[in-house]
């Protein structure tokens, strides 16, 4: 049996998702977790998915204050069994013993695991039994989206898993972009569906490089900041609507202007890249007409 709590139920999860089979056999229990909390689960590509545990329990205080969060699994080995407490002079209401120690605990958990019975569903918001509905497949990436095949190195495998393979970079929703070009086809095919949203990403440097922060007089910017507003403003006030990539262009020719080796990252879908930047072109002016007096 493994016990997670807090930040460790965030480990345990993203471990257990990268290592199948680690569970098997075996019960987990997280409680006072974050993993429902929608600021969290969109490190985990935005939705939480069952694990090959033998049977998974998640005990929820509704009252506990660390950011804690219901979990919406369906799966038949996921239970969530709510715990309910206000701990005296305690603010935060985060104790795992008292996860351990309450009665919920102590009649669905350890009893459930001392005598190997099944896992009852666990009565949610006013005794309302809780839907069962099967669980969906993940869906798949977009092509345009798609990271390359193993042992085959490119640069855009490199935007989304870094120079060593193996770092999940923010915004890329990386653990929903892992099937093979097959796999990928057939799955898209039986879902009708594109995949995981992928926003258009600026970057201020490049995996390898550092950020430095500029100095115009006595104010402070980040250099890429300034840079990019400065490109911004130039393109407005000529009238022209640069796109992604000629804006992360002007960017770059700005910072090495300045003397920065630091170049802008930019990562989104292809076909989105090279269109003009979403703002509504400047009005012309028109003259006033002369006043007769």
């Amino acid at each position: 049996m493994v016990c997670a709590h807090s930040l460790g139920s965030l480990i345990c999860y993203d471990t257990f998702k990268r290592n199948p089979g680690a569970l098997t056999n075996r019960a987990l229990v997280t409680f006072g977790s974050q993993i429902g909390n929608p600021f969290v689960r969109d490190c985990f590509a935005g939705r939480i998915e069952p694990l090959d545990a033998r049977i998974w329990y998640h005990l929820y205080n509704r009252d506990d204050r660390m950011f804690t969060a219901e979990v919406r699994v369906q799966a038949h080995n996921f239970v969530e069994i709510q715990t309910p407490f206000d701990k005296p002079n305690d603010l935060l209401n985060h104790d795992p013993v008292w996860y351990f120690n309450h009665a919920n605990t102590q009649e669905r958990v350890w009893a459930d695991l001392a005598e190997a019975r099944p896992a009852r569903a666990a009565p949610r918001h006013r005794d309302v039994p809780r839907a069962r509905r099967p669980a969906r497949a993940a869906r798949p990436p977009h092509r345009d989206q798609r990271l390359p095949e193993p042992g085959q190195p490119s640069r855009v495998g490199a935007e989304y898993l870094g120079a060593n393979g193996a770092t999940h970079r923010i915004g890329r929703a990386v653990s929903l972009r892992t099937l093979p070009n097959r796999a990928y086809d057939r799955e898209c095919r039986a879902l009708k569906h594109r995949g995981p949203y992928l926003p258009i990403i600026f970057e201020a440097c490049r995996e390898e490089q550092l950020s430095y922060e500029y100095r115009d007089g006595v104010t402070s910017y980040g250099a890429f900041t300034y840079s990019l507003a400065k490109a911004l403003r130039e393109s407005r006030s000529a009238g022209r609507n640069p796109s992604f990539r000629t804006l992360a262009q002007l960017t770059a020719s700005r910072l090495r202007a300045l003397d920065y080796d630091q170049t802008p990252a930019l990562v989104g879908p292809r076909r989105l890249l090279g269109r003009p930047i979403p703002w509504a072109r400047p009005r012309s002016r028109r003259p006033r007409a002369a006043s007769v007096k």
